[in-house]
């Protein structure tokens, strides 16, 4: 427990080492000139600001729930040892009854003995009928006192072990309400900080949205002209789409949002947006994209459109080809199926290879 109380205290320094540090810049010799910022530098940098803060509610979070893990197990630790004293406790009282009784009796014992010690030893002679008779009642006597000793001492030991384990449990129990109150106050505190920079990322978070409204504009009325050129077949891109063909059907889905483990115009993932317009042209594709990767044929030569594209090593992405360099997919959580460059530097860097699905009217 003490172990990862250190690691989240250590991860909270590091979080506050993070945000008191303020980079020094030194001031020119001479005047250089200022480049103005572009909406793109000022997104990069937002990005940049916004991932760093990022990470930082990312190590809290985990501390947090490192703290919040451990406390609930010192909570639960602290009820069982409440509920094992409460035990022994019970338990100590009824082993002092029963000590006190045997003590008692041990005692009443003893003291006939004493009080009537001489009379009993000379019944037990004038009474007994022969040397073994007397033998085996003084035996007896004897046994009995011993008895009453043994059974005294067992009891007393019993109450003496029920102590130690009653002092161990409320040691144990101090220990852990020690414990309770630092993880409390550890939880308050990184709470306190997250607070801060989920404050802080927000208003970065708004300035970024701001700037992505504005380029997602122009990206749509972009895609808008590009999708109206194909549709109309007045593209200079080699790009066709006869009505009826793979991309065709896949153009229909422009704009459905990503759903992961999505399989229908409601939602589609990547592979659930290949399937499904397969589908529509009388072919069963294999549901995931690293199946859908040794269907067809192997493409060996030039793209051409309808051909399923795959990215990743390993495969983890599939796209359907369109011609001209582009391609139609599902990209991820938060976007819809939409076109993309194939030389777009997250793709071209992940594309693995392509392969080709015989169909009757590819485009």
């Amino acid at each position: 427990m003490k172990s990862q109380l250190r690691r989240i205290l250590a991860a909270t320094i590091v979080i506050a080492l993070l945000a008191s540090a303020t980079p020094a810049l030194a001031a020119p010799a001479t005047a250089a000139p200022t480049a103005q910022p572009t909406p793109q530098s000022d997104l990069a940098a937002k990005q940049a600001e916004a991932q760093r803060i990022e990470n930082e509610i990312s190590i809290l979070d985990q501390a947090l729930e490192m703290v919040v893990e451990e406390f609930n197990a010192t909570r639960e630790g602290l009820k069982d040892t409440n509920e094992k004293l409460k035990t022994a406790q019970l338990d100590y009282k009824d082993a002092q009854q029963r000590y006190e009784i045997q003590k008692e009796v041990f005692n009443l014992r003893l003291e006939s003995l004493y009080r009537n010690g001489d009379f009993s030893q000379l019944e037990v002679i004038l009474t007994s009928r022969s040397i073994t008779d007397l033998l085996k009642r003084i035996n007896f006597l004897q046994k009995m006192a011993d008895r009453d000793a043994q059974i005294l001492s067992e009891v007393g030991s019993e109450r003496d072990q029920i102590e130690q384990v009653q002092s161990s449990l409320a040691s144990l129990r101090v220990e852990q309400e020690k414990l309770q109150a630092e993880l409390s106050a550890k939880q308050k505190e990184i709470q306190t900080q997250l607070a801060a920079r989920q404050k802080k990322l927000a208003t970065i978070s708004a300035d970024i949205q701001a700037i992505l409204d504005t380029e997602e504009a122009r990206r749509k009325a972009e895609q808008d002209k590009l999708l109206a050129s194909i549709l109309d077949k007045t593209n200079s891109m080699g790009i066709t789409a006869t009505p009826g063909s793979v991309v065709w059907t896949a153009l229909q889905y422009l704009g459905v949002p990503y759903v992961w483990g999505g399989t229908t115009p409601r939602g589609f993932d990547c592979s659930g947006l290949a399937q499904y317009v397969y589908a529509k042209h009388g072919v069963a594709l294999p549901r995931v994209s690293y199946q859908q990767a040794y269907a067809g044929e192997p493409v060996n030569g030039e793209l051409m459109p309808a051909d399923l594209v795959f990215f990743g090593n390993p495969i983890h992405h599939v796209g359907i080809y369109i011609g001209g360099g582009y391609f139609v997919h599902a990209p991820r959580t938060g976007d819809v199926v939409k076109i993309t460059k194939l030389s777009d530097p997250y793709y071209g860097a992940n594309y693995a290879w392509a392969r080709r699905i015989q169909v009757a009217n590819p485009y």
